[in-house]
């Protein structure tokens, strides 16, 4: 499993409640990104926490070496709210050059990512945003 639930609820409740372990680094057009303890949760719309766990797993699990491995947090805050946190590994670009074959499948399985979307990590290209994967794995 990739973090745990409480930071999870911490990254969900950020805005209410501003722990000093949890970071903003990033948004996008419907969630928002926080790096809890080095683990990276993104907030926002359930359906596209859900959508990009499930098609990084499906990768993930037909030998994609792009797709990061995640994990769903699913829960209820203290006023009764449902929230669904989605986590994943902190894979920082370092900006060496992709590789092109993992970036031709990429392109294939999501031809409409930016680039901003794909960090090379130690060496390894990966998506870093799965709802842009237009394409389960066959």
């Amino acid at each position: 499993m990739v973090g745990n639930a409480e930071d999870a609820f911490d990254a969900w409740f950020y805005p209410m409640v501003q722990h000093e372990h949890v970071e903003l680094i990033g948004h996008g057009e419907s969630r928002v990104v926080y790096l809890v303890n080095g683990v990276v949760y993104k907030v926002g719309r359930p359906s596209a926490n859900r959508y990009e766990h499930e098609l990084l797993t499906a990768w993930r699990a037909a030998g994609a070496q792009w797709a990061p491995a995640t994990s769903l947090w699913e829960d209820r805050d203290p006023f009764g709210e449902a929230y669904t946190v989605i986590a994943m590994d902190y894979l920082p670009d370092d900006g060496s050059d992709p590789d092109e074959a993992t970036l031709a499948e990429i392109r294939r399985c999501a031809p409409q990512t930016c680039r901003e979307n794909l960090h090379t990590h130690a060496g390894q290209l990966y998506l870093i945003d799965g709802v842009d994967i237009e394409v389960f794995p066959a």
